[in-house]
């Protein structure tokens, strides 16, 4: 292996064979806050909430609009950040060496959701809004991804590649606190709405997008 990272691009080798040459692909994405306009529209109130040459692939915002969580490579891999949406500085959450994902904050604000490869695939992990106290929820050779918390807390909704959805309950029994996942149904990555009667789809973070009609969930 001669080069690490997904951002190699367009290789080109010498006659002698001896080097190699090739270009590195890099993003940078970060993430801003307008407000829902009821006048004018075309001219949007931007703010811009974080800084830095990084790339933020997804964010979340907890229930009482004071804090924002996103994944970001600006150390190297993707990892869980925390700050002030109002602003201020980031503080990092996760420090294990691989790339984690799509941290969403539960209803309460007290716990984060995400998904890592920490164990060489994608698992479903809840950790404390602080970064302590991490569980796996799952743990399979499954690719399990995007979580989403159910409006009251006591679920979580995710993707199973490729392209099936699933939940999984809380269990208090359980050594790790939650349950085991109900049969996936074939629509991507879902959330529960609010009144709990049909899924919404969106996009998951690391992989591209996809179309597909999303069938009612039973209530």
């Amino acid at each position: 292996r001669l080069t690490t990272g997904l951002n190699a691009h367009t290789v080109s080798v010498d006659r002698s064979g001896k080097t190699l040459a090739y270009s590195v692909f890099t993003t940078n994405a970060n993430v801003w806050s307008s407000p829902i306009a009821s006048a004018d529209p075309e001219n949007p109130r931007l703010r811009q909430i974080t800084t830095g040459n990084q790339t933020i692939e997804s964010a979340s915002v907890s229930r009482d609009g004071k804090w924002l969580v996103y994944d970001s490579n600006v150390n190297g891999n993707q990892d869980i950040f925390k700050m002030p949406v109002a602003g201020g500085d980031p503080q990092q959450l996760t420090h294990n060496g691989v790339d984690n994902f799509a941290p969403t904050f539960s209803p309460d604000g007290s716990q984060i959701a995400y998904h890592t490869l920490m164990n060489g695939n994608r698992d479903i992990y809840v950790m404390d809004a602080s970064g302590g106290n991490r569980v796996a929820v799952t743990a399979t050779r499954s690719q399990e991804i995007a979580p989403l918390w159910a409006p009251d807390g006591q679920s979580l909704v995710f993707g199973v590649l490729p392209d099936s959805s699933t939940e999984i309950p809380r269990d208090p029994r359980s050594p790790n606190g939650w349950g085991k996942p109900l049969p996936a149904r074939r629509i991507p990555i879902a959330s529960i709405s609010p009144e709990r009667t049909r899924p919404t789809t969106r996009h998951h973070p690391d992989q591209p997008p996809r179309q597909r009609a999303s069938p009612p969930m039973p209530s």
